[in-house]
């Protein structure tokens, strides 16, 4: 899935481990991964180290990913429409939103699980995907469920 795989190299005393990213279909191009592959085997040079050593990865924050109060969120907990009743299109599903440590948890179907950081804006940033969601309210101002914004941009009738 996605070009996924684990590559044993016996010879060289190597393991590549790929793990592609397969949101929305996505994947890693083969070509580009084999030409990786060589790369990789191409700079293995030198002395093997006796005894390796795992570090963790340094990576810096992401300013979307917040935590609120649960009171803030406690409105859109529930299960929800997809894409909800106020937009006027037929039921594909439901989405199941649920509150956890200062963010939602969007539970979708076809896609999995994920968390949905509130933003200043009041719209949701999904963990990974880097999708962002908006929330729709019914004509009395009562959130009636999310939608993708990517929805909302497309389009008439695609």
């Amino acid at each position: 899935m996605g070009n996924q795989f684990i590559a044993v190299l016996p010879k060289s005393d190597m393991v590549i481990v790929n793990r592609a990213d397969t949101y929305e279909g996505e994947g890693t191009p083969m070509s580009g991964l084999l030409d990786l592959v060589a790369e990789i085997l191409e700079a293995r040079t030198g002395e093997p180290v006796q005894s390796p050593g795992m570090a963790p990865l340094e990576v810096e924050s992401d300013a979307h990913v917040t935590h609120v109060p649960a009171e803030q969120l406690q409105e859109f907990e529930g299960t929800w429409t997809d894409p909800p009743p106020p937009l006027g299109v037929d039921p594909a599903g439901e989405i199941r939103l649920t509150v956890d440590d200062g963010h939602l948890v969007g539970h979708f179907p076809t896609s999995g699980t994920f968390h949905l950081y509130l933003q200043p804006d009041g719209t949701f940033y999904q963990e990974d995907s880097h999708r962002t969601f908006v929330p729709v309210r019914d004509e009395d101002g009562s959130f009636a469920g999310i939608v993708d914004r990517r929805y909302l941009e497309r389009e008439p009738g695609s």
